[in-house]
């Protein structure tokens, strides 16, 4: 039967006769995807690390972070928790939801 078809339906009667096709070209196209991919998580990557050098040379970032932590330890005062020397950064998300012991007052 394969002499009755064109040569394109030939080479995909051929193709689909080859065990574990499916595999084969699941990474044949991850190795043809492989170099963009690398090249856009290495520009996020770079992106990243120069808005970090950004921020850590930044003078009103360094005083953000430090009326930050005054007005946290203000907050805290009274508690175990008033004579922080620092907080970790993931912790700037909850900034604006931090209040004071009564919670009358907020940051």
């Amino acid at each position: 039967p394969s002499a009755e078809l064109t040569p394109p339906e030939r080479f995909c009667f051929e193709m689909a006769r080859l065990p574990r096709l499916r595999p084969m070209l699941h990474a044949l196209r991850l190795r043809l995807s492989l170099p963009h991919a690398l090249e856009r998580a290495s520009s996020a990557l770079s992106a990243i690390s120069r808005a970090a050098k950004e921020l850590m040379g930044s003078r009103a970032f360094a005083t953000i972070l430090t009326s930050i932590l005054s007005h946290g330890n203000a907050l805290n005062a009274g508690t175990a928790r008033a004579a922080a020397r620092g907080f970790r950064l993931d912790g700037l998300e909850k900034a604006r939801a931090l209040k004071s012991t009564d919670g009358r007052v907020s940051l």
